[in-house]
């Protein structure tokens, strides 16, 4: 597979460890690294040294953290240090002999533009890989960080032109909005969701006893995991073996509002809490499961995006149930490839899983129909042709 040498740097996420953004930029650089002439590394913009080291290489791929344990006051205090590092970060990793591209996950927003400008004025082309509308950002979260991010957010988004050479986007909403801003002046791949097939050796492998269901993710008001604990409420006491797993992570109000709920159920005993797993545990666990369960709330910013753990669930060729929000009915059709729910309905959510309790034949086939989808449109090896095309026309 040969081709222009491209020296691609990726920055703007954890690494080596961390959730969806990370996951989702381990497949795209994964992809590119198969290309002959195509050398990838990491550079971090900030993250905490007691998740992952400073800097080091995973898998072949060398990083570097700009900002170590920089988070949030300290970020502010250490600023003006911060972004002359930027400087000497773009010019440790920028080659003569390549074209040299940088793929920032997320929209420019104030933390990223001072390295996106280093490496414009280096020679670098930059692609920003939008995954969320910055315009529906603010019900991630109330903190006043949140709320100051998702304002640069908007700011530089309407100057997109003057920054980036390339987009990547995860929805059809987003490709669409994004032409809008733009003007039509940047070229815009829809890149979807991603996942790794070879993580799910053995997918579709029957279900085990108990039946679980399986929750992992975020915690954010937009992901409904009330709506899905109000359902497991209704469904346990209908199937007393019925068990509920989730994991991950969300800010603290969220979490303790969510496992206040959890302690206040008629079935805690059932209901396990694994919290933030690396992903060797939290792939053991996807696995283990009966039902992985993707909700949503109604909501604009639901349906401009597109749900990373998506692609995963269905890879496992486990019957998936899952809201019909953005894209989702773009690549399945309700009980043909996954079981679709109406977003923020609870007894939508319950009908499905039911569904799958009592007919599970039916519910087999319909993991591994899920799978092969998973398959034919999410692995990231089938992603790398239009990914590495994109990129060498720039």
């Amino acid at each position: 597979m040969s081709g222009p040498r491209l020296n691609i740097v990726f920055t703007g996420f954890c690494f080596p460890h961390g959730m969806a953004s990370t996951r989702r930029q381990r497949h795209t650089l994964s992809a590119l690294r198969a290309y002959d002439g195509v050398s990838v590394r990491v550079v971090v913009l900030r993250q905490s040294t007691q998740e992952n080291a400073r800097s080091g290489v995973d898998d072949g791929v060398p990083y570097d953290t700009i900002g170590p344990d920089l988070l949030r006051l300290r970020f502010l205090i250490a600023s003006p240090l911060f972004f002359r590092r930027c400087r000497s970060a773009i010019r440790a990793v920028h080659r003569e002999d390549a074209k040299n591209i940088l793929i920032v996950n997320g929209p420019p927003k104030f933390e990223n533009v001072p390295l996106v400008r280093h490496a414009r004025r280096a020679g670098f082309k930059t692609v920003f890989d939008v995954i969320e509308d910055p315009d529906q950002e603010g019900c991630m979260s109330s903190s006043i960080w949140n709320k100051a991010t998702v304002l640069s957010s908007r700011y530089y988004a309407r100057r997109l032109p003057g920054l980036a050479d390339g987009l990547f986007v995860i929805s059809s909403h987003l490709h669409g909005k994004m032409q809008a801003v733009t003007g039509g002046r940047i070229p815009i791949l829809l890149h979807p969701i991603s996942m790794d097939i070879s993580r799910f050796a053995g997918g579709g492998a029957a279900p085990p006893v108990p039946a679980t269901l399986f929750y992992g993710g975020s915690f954010a008001v937009k992901d409904g995991v009330e709506h899905l604990l109000d359902a497991f409420e209704t469904l346990a006491a209908r199937y007393p073996s019925l068990q509920l797993v989730m994991t991950g992570r969300g800010e603290p109000g969220r979490m303790r509002a969510v496992l206040s709920r959890v302690a206040q159920s008629a079935f805690a005993g059932r209901i396990r809490y694994a919290g933030y797993l690396d992903d060797e545990q939290y792939y053991r666990e996807l696995m283990r499961c009966t039902i992985p369960c993707m909700t949503r709330t109604e909501s604009r910013f639901a349906n401009a995006g597109f749900p990373f753990k998506l692609g995963e669930y269905l890879a496992t060729g486990k019957p998936v149930v899952a809201s019909n929000v953005s894209d989702v009915s773009r690549y399945l059709k309700d009980q043909e490839e996954a079981l679709l729910t109406e977003p923020g309905s609870v007894e939508s959510i319950v009908r499905a899983i039911e569904f799958v309790l009592e007919n599970p034949a039916q519910a087999s086939r319909m993991g591994r129909k899920g799978r092969e989808v998973a398959l034919k449109r999410f692995d990231y090896s089938s992603q790398g042709p239009a990914l590495y095309q994109f990129l060498s026309g720039l």
